[in-house]
């Protein structure tokens, strides 16, 4: 199970990042929490179309967001990443 719930993350990174690159072509900004909010939707997404059921939860929190943004670095991320300290729940 373990390694199918990577694949979704992975995937779902993949697929965040596309989002994030289309809202940057288009000048449209994107707080934290959308690309938080985004992400768990992509997620419960792919593991729904493969058919998988029983994965653990994703809970895209502020350590998955920073690797995250390492990870790809982007024009979408470039003021969103700024702006997580500023955040507060």
């Amino acid at each position: 199970m373990l390694k199918s719930a990577n694949r979704v993350l992975v995937k779902t990174e993949q697929l965040l990042q596309r989002y994030l690159d289309t809202m940057a072509r288009q000048n449209l900004a994107v707080d934290t929490r959308e690309v938080m909010d985004v992400a768990k939707e992509i997620y419960e997404g792919v593991a729904r179309n493969w058919g998988i059921q029983k994965l653990p939860m994703f809970l895209p929190l502020k350590g998955w967001f920073e690797r995250f943004t390492k990870r790809h670095r982007s024009r979408g991320l470039r003021d969103v990443a700024s702006k997580w300290e500023k955040m507060t729940y």
